[in-house]
């Protein structure tokens, strides 16, 4: 009883000692460890830090029976979320082993696949090995840099819809080999030359598909369209890893007037682009190409300013790597994998029919832009690998049906590729590596080109 009556007393103590570490930690997080970009995810911790701050100063002024109260529960309710955490630690390390022992028995497979039918090397090197590698040759190779990484950036007044320039940048690897691409004059994946064609016939605005993730140079999507152009015409790709509506209509306002433009594809990814949306909706400067038809960032004119600004970025990505990891012990204070399951998705932003008609807008406001510089538009459906690995090749996967209906109420051109190339096919993985979760492969992205040629008019 004595010992009790003492933890309720020092319990306002103990509760504003843990507030301020709380506090700390986040602040150190959020503006030293990240430097303040990533301020909307810590925002919410911030709020828990704060409430809990606010909790402590007021509990020196509870009364004895309150206090206890509160004690009881906190610490109840801590044990409880210590017991998940290291069920969740015993439950994933049984699940990662399982999974190791799958996947190195699915690699030597894969391994032996790549090397009898191709004749080459399996390349085992991780991507940081590539770039050192690289790095002998061409001193300036960089990893892909990608605009969404500034999406949790609503601090600056610049928004870099661009990556480094005129470098050896180092891709991925899920075929076999490490896709390396030389970048373009704005960081794009196209042979640099292309921006001075008299006329573009195909505009191609996307992620990391349009991007021409994990193939090597021509084997792209944009590489093939080029088998079937005229000698004074081109093709342009531009694509980043992780873009979404958004951040694609802002491309095409940006880079668009540049050059002539005859037709523009819009190629969306039925995988990811209403999530990327739901994140791109609350950029500030994103939003503005939306709604307002006039708003430009004058990015090629600022191209010096981005340069440095990626420049920066990239080195310390480098530095930082090590700063950002933690050890097991602080994982498991912290509360890592329970967070993930019952705060971080709990408060993710969910794809409503809401989100469907905000891409119901960029793709109004894309296609009243073609328009305007007398341009046509068409929106390429590109589906997901998950469609066929679950043989769930249904109309609400990924909202399928509705999308499609957004697109042809606005009376925009369709190339569904699910029912033009997917559903043809008596093996549609075959057109992904090693038929898993991946990007197109090299068959996969020269069918999607094919049927593009055939309904661009």
């Amino acid at each position: 009883m004595k010992n009790e009556n003492i933890l309720v007393k020092i319990f306002p103590f103990l509760l504003l000692m843990f507030s301020i570490v709380l506090l700390s930690y986040v602040i150190y997080r959020s503006e030293f460890v990240h430097e303040g970009y990533k301020l909307s995810y810590y925002f919410k911790y911030y709020i828990i830090a704060f409430l809990f701050l606010f909790l402590s100063i007021i509990s020196f002024y509870m009364s004895k029976k309150i206090k206890t109260n509160m004690f009881l529960i906190l610490t109840s309710i801590g044990l409880t979320l210590y017991m998940i955490e290291i069920g969740l630690i015993i439950y994933e390390s049984v699940a990662i082993q399982i999974s190791k022992n799958n996947k190195i028995e699915k690699l030597d497979k894969d391994i032996e696949l790549y090397e009898k039918t191709t004749g080459k090397k399996y390349d085992l090197r991780s991507v940081k090995q590539v770039l050192k590698d690289e790095s002998k040759d061409h001193p300036d190779a960089v990893l892909s840099l990608i605009p969404a990484d500034y999406l949790n950036d609503n601090k600056s007044d610049l928004f870099p819809i661009m990556s480094l320039s005129n470098r050896r940048t180092i891709l991925c690897n899920e075929g076999g080999y490490t896709a390396i691409i030389d970048s373009d004059r704005y960081g794009f994946n196209n042979p640099d030359d292309e921006w001075d064609k008299d006329k573009i016939k195909y505009l191609l605005i996307g992620d990391s598909a349009v991007q021409g993730y994990c193939v090597n140079r021509p084997d792209e999507i944009g590489g093939n369209l080029r088998k079937f152009i005229e000698k004074n015409e081109g093709v342009l790709s531009l694509g980043f890893a992780g873009n979404g509506p958004l951040l694609e209509l802002g491309i095409l306002r940006e880079y668009s007037p540049l050059i002539n433009v005859k037709n523009i594809i819009w190629v969306y990814s039925e995988g990811n682009d209403l999530h990327d949306l739901l994140r791109e909706q609350k950029n500030d400067i994103l939003k503005k190409y939306l709604t307002d038809d006039n708003f430009s960032q004058n990015i090629v004119y600022r191209k010096s300013e981005i340069q440095k600004i990626l420049g920066k970025k990239f080195s310390r990505n480098e530095l930082s790597r090590k700063k950002i990891k933690r050890s097991k012990i602080i994982s498991f204070i912290i509360l890592t994998k329970t967070r993930k399951i019952f705060l971080e998705k709990l408060i993710e932003d969910k794809v409503t029919d809401d989100t469907i008609e905000q891409l119901t807008q960029v793709l109004k406001s894309a296609d009243n832009f073609a328009k305007r510089n007398n341009a046509k538009f068409y929106f390429v459906y590109l589906v997901d690998t998950y469609r066929y690995i679950n043989k769930k090749n249904l109309d609400d996967l990924y909202k399928y049906k509705k999308v499609i209906k957004a697109v042809k109420d606005l009376k925009i051109p369709i190339i569904d590729t699910n029912k033009e190339v997917f559903v043809n096919q008596s093996d549609p993985l075959s057109l992904f590596p090693f038929r898993q979760h991946n990007h197109l492969n090299e068959l996969g992205n020269k069918l999607v080109a094919d049927i593009i040629v055939k309904n661009v008019k």
